[in-house]
């Protein structure tokens, strides 16, 4: 009986993801019957989902606080916030009591993004924002540098953010400072046990500096070194990558990145590494020329070998990502086309597999948004995930899709009712959450 408790519940959410009562039913079954890895499925679903939510968020954050799941929480209470601004006041305090670091984090620009409060509200929420500051300075003070840097990164993020009743410039500033201190404390550590050529130092102290690295490129790149010296190059690489999205200019983090993607046979990543060098004119590049030149004269035949492993483990993503690589990077090549007609085939062999076994939305929609990656064109492909879409009612993602199809194939018939039955209904939808909005305000 759980089980089909479980499935409808389940069902119901996919079929109206507007509404988050019947995911939290779901979430509390399973969690009666203690399934982690069922828990941990259906948590990253409703999160995957969550945005296109406007109501049942509030139960949503109260069970995530008792639980302790701040990502949940979090998410939760940022739909709460469009509603009703004095409930999420008040989960942000009953976080900040529970010590949910990271809800706190997330909580900060949450919190000035309410707008302008009543003098009552408005007090506590100023509390709220000066509290998160006073704790990152006291983790500082513990040696929990990771911690402190993720809140003080939310509060130093509130610059340039205007407000009459928080004072964002000032605390933003204070916020800086503390993150500055707390990068240098991380680099001087780190190279202190460089110098020593004390490895498993410079590891640990990566672990404990967190987010810090992804802020301090040096830091991020020496650390990189070890661990690809130590045998865990795949953690290193992403390290490195996770820093570019920080610091997308640094040539350093680029080469590194470049070398380690090469040694785990990356070739993607390799590709888009080395390109952006070639094309960046930094005066650096002078140095690194004959290693890049050398990489460009042999990596065809590895990077298009690469390219059939993937196709033949059914590694569809990567592989995509590689064969776009090789053709902005290398140029068109006949056996890289031919992987990828071998990739959407495959692709097509699972949809059919799934929609055999009625297997879910979520599965269904990712091969066929994996196939109009591999052939954005294809009329069949846009039709399939515009009608699952449907299904979903997500009627404005739907929408968009069946007028893509209509340039492709103008005056069917069947795709303009369809277009014209998913405007109505979006803005049916769109209309219905204006007036929740509204009537909590």
């Amino acid at each position: 009986k759980i089980d089909l408790a479980i499935s409808y519940a389940k069902q119901v959410y996919r079929r109206d993801r507007s509404d988050l009562t019947s995911a939290l039913h779901a979430l509390e079954l399973i969690s009666s019957r203690a399934s982690e890895d069922e828990i941990d499925e259906w948590r990253a679903e409703i999160l995957d989902n969550i945005a296109a939510s406007s109501t049942g968020a509030l139960g949503l954050s109260v069970w995530a606080l008792r639980q302790g799941d701040e990502d949940l929480f979090a998410a939760a209470l940022k739909i709460v916030a469009r509603a009703d601004k004095s409930a999420a006041i008040e989960l942000m305090e009953d976080a900040f009591s529970a010590g949910m670091q990271r809800a706190m984090a997330e909580s900060v620009p949450i919190a000035v993004g309410l707008g302008r409060l009543g003098p009552e509200l408005a007090e506590r929420r100023a509390a709220l924002v000066q509290s998160a500051l006073e704790q990152a300075r006291a983790m500082c003070r513990e040696g929990r540098l990771a911690e402190a840097h993720h809140l003080a990164r939310s509060i130093a993020d509130l610059a340039g953010i205007e407000s009459r009743q928080v004072r964002t410039s000032q605390l933003a500033g204070e916020a800086r400072r503390l993150i500055r201190d707390l990068i240098s404390q991380t680099r001087d550590g780190i190279r202190a046990a460089s110098a020593k050529r004390d490895s498993a130092a410079v590891i640990r102290l990566g672990e404990q500096a967190g987010t810090i690295l992804e802020e301090d490129a040096r830091s991020a790149t020496l650390l990189a070194r070890v661990l690809h010296s130590e045998g865990q190059t795949e953690e290193g690489l992403a390290l490195l990558q996770r820093v570019q999205q920080q610091d997308g200019e640094s040539f350093l983090v680029h080469r590194w990145t470049a070398r380690l993607a090469v040694a785990v046979q990356d070739y993607a990543t390799a590709l888009e590494m080395y390109g952006h060098m070639r094309e960046s004119g930094d005066r650096e590049l002078e140095k690194v020329r004959p290693e890049m030149d050398h990489f460009f004269e042999s990596v065809e035949p590895r990077a298009l070998k690469r390219l059939t492993q993937l196709a033949r483990a059914e590694e569809f993503r990567e592989g995509l990502r590689l064969a776009t690589a090789i053709e902005k990077y290398i140029g068109p090549r006949e056996r890289a086309e031919r992987e990828l007609s071998r990739m959407f085939s495959g692709l097509r062999v699972q949809l059919k597999r799934l929609e055999e076994s009625e297997g879910d939305f979520a599965d269904r929609e990712g091969i066929l948004r994996e196939m109009m990656a591999i052939k954005p064109e294809d009329s069949s492909t846009l039709r399939r995930l515009a009608l699952e879409l449907m299904r979903q009612s997500r009627f404005a993602e739907a929408e968009k899709l069946w007028l893509k199809f209509l340039e492709i194939e103008p005056g069917n018939d069947a795709a303009e009712r369809n277009r014209d039955r998913c405007a109505t209904l979006a803005l049916r939808r769109a209309t219905a959450f204006g007036l929740v909005i509204e009537s909590a305000a």
